[in-house]
């Protein structure tokens, strides 16, 4: 016969599994960020070998607009910083959330810990 947990332990179980989960969702936008200002300085750096004066294509949604150059390189610029930003937002954030984790598991540990020397292990 199986006995069910405490609920002060269920409840550190729950917050583990949704720390965890919220980690994995930081960390994965981290990743396509970087991979975002990848492509950016790749962008820019071919960008930049383009004469001053040539005309610019990008993409607003499914259509191409006409810009310069200038234009260009500011709205990447923009965006890299931006993203950036975002970027050390996130790390912030994951750093928050494994410190988090790292507590809530270590709790998790000992409440099962005492429960088990304690209760009746099925």
């Amino acid at each position: 016969m199986s006995q069910q947990l405490p609920p002060e332990i269920q409840n550190l179980v729950l917050k583990a599994r949704q720390l965890e989960e919220q980690l994995r969702i930081v960390i994965a936008r981290r990743q396509q960020i970087k991979l975002d200002l990848m492509e950016i300085d790749t962008v820019k750096e071919e960008l930049e070998k383009t004469p001053d004066d040539v005309v610019i294509h990008k993409m607003v949604g499914s259509i191409l607009i006409k810009t310069d150059k200038k234009t260009a390189l500011n709205e990447i610029n923009e965006r890299k910083e931006t993203l950036q930003l975002q970027d050390l937002t996130l790390e912030k954030q994951e750093s928050t959330l494994r410190k988090q984790f790292e507590i809530t598991s270590k709790e998790l540990e000992e409440a099962l810990r005492k429960y088990q020397s304690g209760g009746i292990i099925s």
